[in-house]
C-alpha cells in the first residue's frame, strides 16, 4: 500500500511506502507513472482496442475525432441543428485502422467484443477523405503518449512534485505488475481547481492501460460525499408523482449561475470585488456562460431557506458569501430562514430558525442509501421529541398548505400544493406510504417493503455483489456514457481545445504555487508566482475533514471539543486564553439570561517545528494566518507531521474542517468582522465545465444496477444526455488552491514543551511501533 500525501498523514502511517508531493502536483505524479507504463510496454492493448478511445483516429488540424461520414461518402453526417443534436445525442460514428491500415468506421455502439476488426494503437499518417482531401491524422493513443514520454519522465516528475524518481518508478512497476490493483483519492483531490479534470482523467488513463477497470479488486474510487441518489431509482416518482415538471413542483435550479453575468474571461485570478471570482486559463475569447445560460434566473434570490445545511459556516470565500446572501440594505434577500437543530452560525443570521428534532426524535421514518454498502436502511425515532420540533417535510408540507390559503386557486400552476404533502398533514393517512410508492418504483428496491426495512437494512437488488463499477461496460460490451461509448481521454470539446486542456496534463494551481500559475509545466517553471514570491505568502491553506465532526455536526458538544481539539485551549490548559471566548458561548437560558461557560476547547492549527521557529511561535500561542480574501487569529500546535517550507517549496498550515466561528479569539488589531476557517479560501468557476459541448448519464438508471426494466419502472435505464447540468458541472469549492502568510499575534505561555515529548513519542515519530527503524 503506497500513500501519495504531501504531510504524514494517518493514512500514510498505515502505508507500505510513502510518497510525499508538493501540494497541488498530484496529476504530474500519475503522468510520471503513466510514462512508466507507457516506456516500458506494460500496458494491455487488447483491452485498449475494446473499450477506450486510444484507437480512434484524431484529426491533427484541429483537434477533433475523425468522423465516419469523413470518409466513407455513404455515411450520413450528424445533423448540423445544434438543438436537434442535443435532443437526438447524435455525434456521428468515429474511425480507426484496422491491422492492415485501412479505415473503418466504429460507432457509439461498437464496444468490447463488438469493436470491428483489430484497430490499431499507434497511427500517425495522413488519410484521403470523400471529398478528395487529405488531412494528418493520429491515433489518442499516440497524442497521449508523445505528450507523456516527452514532459513527464520520472526525473522530470522528481522536479514538479518533490518525489524521488527512483520511488516513483518502483511503485509504477509494482502497480503495473499487479495482478489487480486499486487506486483511491480523497476528497482533498476534488477540492483542487486542476485535480477533477486532469488527475481522475490521468488515474483513470493508468487503470485502462492495465485492465483494471470492471472487475472486482481493481478501478478507481473517489471518496467525496455520499450522496448516490441514483442508487434509490424510485425517489423521481415521490419528488415528482405524476411525471408533470411544468407545474413547477419538481426541484429545480432557480440561482444557477451567481453573477455569471459579471464575469471576464481575461482576469488572471478574478476581481475580488465581483460578484463571483473566476479563472481563466489559455486565451478564451468566449464568455464561459453555457449558450443556454439565459433560460436561467440570474438574479438573487429573495427568500433563502436551508435544510441539512450549515451554509454560512461551510462556504468557501465566507466573507464574501455573507455580505451577499445574508440580509441587510445591499441584498435583495428579504428573508432567510434556517432548518435545524442547533444553533449554528447559519441560523445566528437567520431570520427565523425552524427547530428540527434529532435523529432520536423523528416521528417520520426516512430512508437512506450510500456508496460504500449495497444497503437501504430506514432511520426512525426511538424517543418522543423533547421540544415543539418539526421534521423538515412536515415543514415544507405546512408551508405547502399555507400556499393553498394564500394564492388563489386561478394563480396556481396546479390544483392544490397540499396535496403533493397530505400525508404528512391528514391524520387518517401514513407517510411510510411514501417510502413504499417509491421502494416500488425502484429497480433497487422492487420487491421491498417497509416492513422488511423498519427492523433492519435490506440489501439493495444490484447486478452484483458487492457493487463492481463498469462492469456491465466491460463484461457485457455495453457503452461508456460517452460521446464515443468508451473511456475518453483526448477532449475534442471547443472549449477544452481553446484553454489547452484536450489531452492529459498537469497544470499549476491559479494560485497554490511557488511557480506561473494556471501554466503547464514547461511554461510554469521559470516563472515565479507574485504572490507567492513578492508578496511572501508561502503557506498552502489546508482544511482537510476531521475524524469527530460530520462537517460541522456537533461542533459545538463538549464531547466533540475534547476529542478535536485535544485539550487545546480548554480552561484546564489556559482558563486565561479561553476567557475571550465566553461571550461567543453563551447560550440563552431564560428570561434574558446566559450561562457564561467556557468552551472545552477551541480551534487550532497545525504548524511544522521549523516554521514555527521562523516567527518565534510555540505550541499554543496564537497566530494570524493572513489570505487575499481574509484572515483569522487562531491557536498553533506544533506538528512534525506538517510539510515544512524546507521542503522545497510551500510550507503546510492545517486547520481542520468544521469549526464554528465561535471556536476562534477576535482579532483585536482587525476589529469585528467574519471569522472561521474559511475566511481565506474561494470558490472559483472553471470554464472547461462552463460549455453545453459536454455530455454525462442522467442521473438515475444503470445497467450496472439491473437487469430487468419494465413499463412500470419509472426511469427506464439511463440516458446520455447532452449540456450543461447542474449537478454534473456545478463548481464546487477549490479550498486547496489557498496561499496564505502566516505571524505570530500572542503568546500563551502555557504549554509544557518537550515535557510531553516521552520515549513512546519518539517511537511514534520515527515508526518504530510499527516495526519501522529508528
Amino acid at each position: 500500500m503506497v500513500g501519495v500525501y504531501p504531510d504524514y498523514s494517518p493514512t500514510v502511517q498505515k502505508c507500505d511506502r510513502w510518497l510525499p508531493v508538493r501540494p497541488g502536483s498530484d496529476p504530474a505524479f500519475a503522468l510520471g507513472v503513466a510514462h512508466v507504463i507507457i516506456d516500458e510496454e506494460r500496458y494491455d492493448e487488447e483491452f485498449m482496442r475494446k473499450f477506450t478511445t486510444l484507437p480512434l483516429l484524431i484529426r491533427q488540424d484541429d483537434g477533433k475525432y475523425l468522423r465516419a461520414h469523413e470518409v466513407f461518402p455513404d455515411h450520413e453526417p450528424p445533423a448540423e441543428d445544434s438543438e436537434q443534436r442535443h435532443e437526438e445525442n447524435d455525434w456521428g460514428d468515429f474511425v480507426a485502422l484496422d491491422e492492415n491500415g485501412d479505415p473503418v468506421p466504429v460507432t457509439r455502439e461498437e464496444v468490447g467484443e463488438e469493436t470491428p476488426a483489430t484497430p490499431q494503437l499507434e497511427v500517425d499518417t495522413e488519410l484521403e477523405l470523400a471529398n478528395g482531401e487529405s488531412v494528418g491524422v493520429h491515433t489518442d493513443f499516440v497524442r497521449q503518449k508523445s505528450n507523456i514520454l516527452e514532459n513527464y519522465d520520472p526525473e522530470t516528475v522528481e522536479e514538479i512534485t518533490t518525489i524521488p524518481a527512483d520511488g516513483l518508478r518502483k511503485t509504477a512497476r509494482e502497480f503495473a505488475d499487479a495482478e489487480k490493483a486499486q487506486w483511491f483519492t480523497g476528497e482533498g483531490i476534488n477540492h483542487w481547481f486542476h485535480s477533477n479534470d486532469s488527475l481522475q482523467r490521468t488515474i483513470f488513463f493508468i487503470q485502462s492501460m492495465l485492465g483494471n477497470i470492471g472487475e472486482r479488486g481493481a478501478g478507481y474510487y473517489n471518496y467525496s460525499g455520499q450522496y448516490k441518489i441514483e442508487l434509490l431509482d424510485g425517489y423521481p416518482s415521490y419528488v415528482n408523482p405524476d411525471g408533470n415538471a411544468a407545474h413547477g413542483m419538481y426541484p429545480g435550479y432557480a440561482f444557477a449561475f451567481f453573477g455569471g453575468e459579471q464575469l471576464d474571461a481575461h482576469e488572471i485570478r478574478g476581481d475580488f470585488d465581483r460578484e463571483l471570482d473566476l479563472v481563466p486559463q489559455g486565451d478564451a475569447e468566449e464568455p464561459v456562460m453555457p449558450t443556454n445560460a439565459e433560460s436561467y434566473t440570474m438574479s438573487k434570490p429573495t427568500v433563502l431557506w436551508t435544510m441539512n445545511c450549515n451554509l454560512l459556516n461551510q462556504t468557501k470565500h465566507q466573507e464574501h458569501v455573507i455580505e451577499n446572501f445574508v440580509k441587510h440594505p445591499d441584498t435583495s434577500n428579504e428573508l432567510s430562514i434556517v432548518s435545524d437543530m442547533h444553533m449554528t452560525y447559519s441560523a445566528r443570521h437567520a431570520d427565523i430558525v425552524l427547530p428540527v428534532p434529532s435523529w432520536l426524535e423523528c416521528d417520520y421514518p426516512d430512508i437512506t442509501v450510500g456508496p460504500e454498502n449495497p444497503f437501504i436502511h430506514m432511520d426512525h425515532g426511538v424517543m418522543d421529541p423533547l421540544y415543539d420540533t418539526k421534521q423538515d417535510g412536515e415543514a415544507v408540507a405546512m408551508v405547502a398548505e399555507k400556499l393553498d390559503e394564500k394564492i388563489p386557486p386561478e394563480e396556481r400552476n396546479v390544483d392544490s400544493y397540499r396535496a403533493y404533502f397530505d400525508k404528512f398533514l391528514d391524520d387518517d393517512k401514513d407517510v411510510r406510504d411514501y417510502i413504499q410508492e417509491t421502494l416500488d418504483a425502484g429497480m433497487t428496491t422492487r420487491d421491498i417493503d417497509v416492513e422488511d426495512i423498519e427492523d433492519g437494512p435490506e440489501r439493495l437488488q444490484l447486478k452484483t455483489y458487492p457493487r463492481i463499477p463498469f462492469y456491465s461496460q466491460i463484461n457485457e460490451d455495453r457503452p461508456f456514457y460517452t460521446k464515443t461509448g468508451r473511456m475518453e481521454f483526448h477532449k475534442e470539446e471547443d472549449r477544452f481545445l481553446e484553454l489547452g486542456r484536450a489531452d492529459l496534463d498537469h497544470i499549476e494551481s491559479p494560485e497554490g504555487t511557488p511557480y506561473g500559475v494556471n501554466k503547464k509545466w514547461d511554461e510554469a517553471k521559470d516563472e515565479e508566482n507574485p504572490l507567492y514570491h513578492d508578496e511572501e505568502y508561502q503557506f498552502y491553506y489546508n482544511t482537510p475533514h476531521p475524524k469527530y465532526r460530520t462537517h460541522s455536526s456537533w461542533g459545538m458538544t463538549d464531547w466533540n471539543l475534547i476529542w478535536s481539539s485535544r485539550d487545546f485551549g480548554s480552561t484546564n490548559a489556559d482558563p486565561e486564553g479561553t476567557e475571550r471566548l465566553v461571550d461567543d458561548f453563551s447560550f440563552p437560558q431564560g428570561e434574558g439570561e446566559t450561562e457564561e461557560t467556557p468552551p472545552l476547547g477551541e480551534a487550532f492549527v497545525e504548524m511544522h517545528p521549523e516554521d514555527a521557529a521562523d516567527i518565534d511561535v510555540e505550541n499554543g500561542d496564537y497566530v494570524r494566518i493572513t489570505g487575499k480574501r481574509g484572515d483569522l487569529v487562531v491557536r498553533v500546535m506544533v506538528s512534525e507531521r506538517q510539510r515544512p517550507r524546507s521542503a522545497g517549496d510551500m510550507g503546510q498550515l492545517t486547520i481542520w474542517h468544521g469549526w464554528w466561528p465561535q471556536h476562534f479569539p477576535d482579532d483585536e488589531e482587525q476589529g469585528d468582522g467574519v471569522k472561521g476557517y474559511n475566511v481565506t479560501t474561494n470558490i472559483w468557476l472553471d470554464p472547461a465545465q462552463e460549455t453545453d459541448d459536454l455530455v454525462h448519464k442522467s442521473v438515475f438508471g444503470d445497467p450496472n444496477i439491473s437487469e430487468h426494466v419494465e413499463d412500470d419502472i419509472v426511469w427506464q435505464g439511463a440516458e446520455l444526455e447532452h449540456g450543461y447540468e447542474e449537478t454534473v458541472w456545478a463548481p464546487t469549492g477549490t479550498n486547496r488552491d489557498d496561499l496564505v502568510e502566516v505571524e505570530k499575534y500572542e503568546e500563551a505561555d502555557w504549554w509544557p514543551g518537550d515535557a510531553r515529548k516521552d520515549e513512546l513519542f519518539q517511537d511514534y515519530v520515527s515508526g518504530s511501533l510499527q516495526g519501522g527503524d529508528s
